[in-house]
C-alpha cells in the first residue's frame, strides 16, 4: 500500500488520508524489520508531501496531518527512525511560519493548534528520541525559540488601545505551557543543552523586556516565561552570568538578576537526597 502512494503524485486531497494510514500503521505493534521498512516509506511519502505544500494558510489541514502522523512515528519505539529522518522532520518544522496565520482573518483558532501541535512532536521527540536530538540541540533549539518568539510577539503590531481578549490569553497560556513542560524535559539533559541554554535564556529575557508590545505584559504569560527561564537557569554554568551581563542592556541584566535571585532562593534545591 505504502509503495503504491510513494509511486503516485500527492495531490493535496489526498495528504490527509495518506497521514491518516500512516498513523494507523505507525500506532500497530511493528517488529523491527517492519519498523525499519516504515521508516523508508515514511521518508519518501513525506518528501512528496512538502513538495505539494505551498503556504501554512492553504495547506493547514495538511500540515496539521502530517505533524500528528510524525508525533504517531516518534511514539513509537518499533519504527527506527534514521538521521535522515530526524532531520527532514527538523527541517519542515524549521521552515514552518505560524505567525503567517495571523496575517489572515479568522485564523487564531488555526494557529493555536499548529502551535500546540509542533509543541507536542517537539515534546514527544525529546522524550522518545532524545539519542537523535543530542546531535541536534541547535536545530531543535532553534524550533523551540520560534515557538517562544511567536507567543511572546503574539499580534505585537496591534494598536496601544487594543489589548487581547481573554480567550487570546486563555489560548496563549495553554500553548505556553507546553512550552514549559517541554523546557522541563530539556532540563533533564542539562550536559548536551548546556551550550545554548545561554542563548535561549538570553533571548527570553530580551523578550521580556522589548520595546514591542511582548504578551508577557500580563502576567498569566509573564509567569509561565519566567519559569522556562528558571529551568534555563538551571542548565547554564557559572559563566553564563557575565556572558548576559555583557551582551545586554541595562534592563536585561535586571531582568537576569532578579530571575538569579529568585531561582536561588525558591527554585535551586539545597536539600539531601
Amino acid at each position: 500500500m505504502l509503495k503504491s502512494f510513494e509511486r503516485t503524485v500527492v495531490q493535496e486531497d489526498d495528504v490527509p488520508y495518506i497521514c491518516k494510514i500512516l498513523q494507523i500503521i505507525a500506532n500497530c505493534n511493528l517488529s523491527n524489520i517492519k519498523g525499519a521498512i516504515l521508516n523508508e516509506e515514511f521518508k519518501q511519502i513525506c518528501s512528496k508531501i512538502f513538495v505539494s505544500f505551498t503556504s501554512l494558510s492553504k495547506n493547514f489541514v495538511d500540515i496539521l496531518a502530517l505533524i500528528e502522523c510524525q508525533i504517531c512515528i516518534c511514539k513509537n519505539s518499533k519504527v527506527s527512525i534514521t538521521s535522515d529522518t530526524m532531520d527532514d522532520i527538523l527541517i519542515f518544522l524549521t521552515t514552518l511560519n505560524v505567525n503567517e496565520l495571523l496575517e489572515l482573518e479568522n485564523e487564531n483558532e488555526n494557529y493555536f493548534k499548529i502551535h500546540q501541535a509542533i509543541s507536542d512532536l517537539c515534546i514527544s521527540i525529546i522524550k522518545n528520541r532524545h539519542l537523535l536530538i543530542m546531535d541536534r540541540v541547535p536545530q531543535f533549539m532553534n524550533v523551540f525559540t520560534k515557538q517562544m518568539e511567536s507567543i511572546c510577539f503574539y499580534k505585537s503590531q496591534r494598536q496601544k488601545h487594543i489589548n487581547l481578549s481573554n480567550e487570546e490569553l486563555e489560548k496563549l497560556k495553554e500553548s505556553l505551557l507546553k512550552l514549559e513542560n517541554l523546557m522541563h524535559l530539556i532540563a533533564t539533559h542539562a550536559i548536551e543543552f548546556k551550550r545554548v541554554a545561554p542563548y535561549i535564556l538570553t533571548f527570553a529575557i530580551n523578550a521580556m523586556v522589548s520595546d514591542k508590545r511582548s504578551t508577557t505584559l500580563y502576567p498569566k504569560i509573564k509567569s509561565h516565561v519566567e519559569n522556562i527561564c528558571y529551568d534555563l537557569i538551571k542548565i547554564c554554568d557559572h559563566r553564563v552570568g557575565r556572558f548576559i551581563l555583557r551582551c545586554s542592556n541595562e534592563a536585561s541584566r535586571q531582568v537576569y538578576e532578579v530571575l538569579t535571585k529568585d531561582f536561588n532562593k525558591y527554585h535551586k534545591f539545597k536539600g539531601k537526597i
